[in-house]
Formats: structure tokens, C-alpha cells, sequence
């Protein structure tokens, strides 16, 4: 696991990885420390799940604000920050969302409250499509994150 530290932490990203996070090419560090977002770097260690590879991330994150993208993302971080700020303003009553790559924007304490990613599933397994469902049931509402997004490992 690897990480960015700063004192200070608004926003956590965290990456689950198998290996080399192709997504981490498509963001901007200095930019990240001015806006108090720290980076979490989460390589699956042979558990083949991607849910206790974000779980695990989430759990060493200090961040009020948690942002899971998927390792094989290619996006404009200027993009990606704007939909950040714009979750800040709502976050107690919104969570953000994209299907594929899979991008999840969630406050802290409800991710916990729900109890995070189901472990049980198995790779390229549905949590994603269950986490979703689980934020919904519980009144949030979904907010599509509005970028452009693509799988580089389809290019």
C-alpha cells in the first residue's frame, strides 16, 4: 500500500490494484495537496477481490470524503476535481457514481455505516452494482459523475 501524505485531508482517492494502477498516470499530486486529498494505493494481494482491496484502503483513510476509482481509469483531473468539490456540497444527502470504469463517491461515515464493498462477492463480481443499491436504500440520492471517462485497458 502506498499513500500521499498530507496534514491535512478533505478528500481520500483510493485505488484497488493488481499490480501497476494505470489510473495513477491521470493525476495531479501537487494539485491533490492543494486541495488536501491524500492517495491510497491498494495492491490486492492475491485475494482476487477488488471489494476487500477498496475495504482495506477505505479503512487507513483520513479523508472525510471517500473517492474509489477503479486501477485501469483514464480522465481529465480537472474533470475528476470538479465532480469532487461538487460532492463536497452535498455529500450528506447525494452519493456519486459512474458504471464503468467503476467510480464511487461517498462520505466517510456512511460507507462505514453501511458496512462498505460486499466481500462476498467474487471478482468482477456485482458489488459495485450492490453498493449502489445499499446507498440508495438508505435516501441518498445518486448523482452520475458527469466526465469523460475511459477503460484503458480497452484502448
Amino acid at each position: 500500500m502506498s499513500s500521499v501524505y498530507l496534514s491535512e485531508v478533505k478528500v481520500s482517492i483510493i485505488i484497488p490494484t493488481i499490480g501497476n494502477p494505470m489510473t495513477a498516470q491521470y493525476l495531479d499530486i501537487e494539485k491533490m495537496k492543494e486541495n488536501s486529498i491524500e492517495l491510497i494505493i491498494v495492491e490486492d494481494r492475491g485475494w482476487r477481490n477488488a471489494s476487500r482491496t477498496r475495504n482495506i484502503g477505505a479503512a487507513v483513510a483520513r479523508g472525510e470524503i471517500l473517492c474509489f476509482i477503479d486501477d485501469d481509469a483514464g480522465f481529465d483531473f480537472d474533470e475528476l476535481l470538479n465532480v469532487i468539490n461538487e460532492a463536497l456540497k452535498e455529500i450528506d444527502r447525494a452519493f456519486y457514481w459512474a458504471d464503468a470504469p467503476h467510480i464511487l463517491i461517498v462520505k466517510r461515515e456512511i460507507f462505514f455505516k453501511m458496512g462498505g464493498y460486499d466481500e462476498r462477492y467474487p471478482p468482477r463480481g456485482a458489488e459495485a452494482v450492490e453498493i449502489r443499491e445499499r446507498l440508495k436504500k438508505l435516501g441518498l440520492e445518486l448523482r452520475m459523475i458527469k466526465m469523460n471517462l475511459k477503460h484503458l485497458r480497452d484502448t
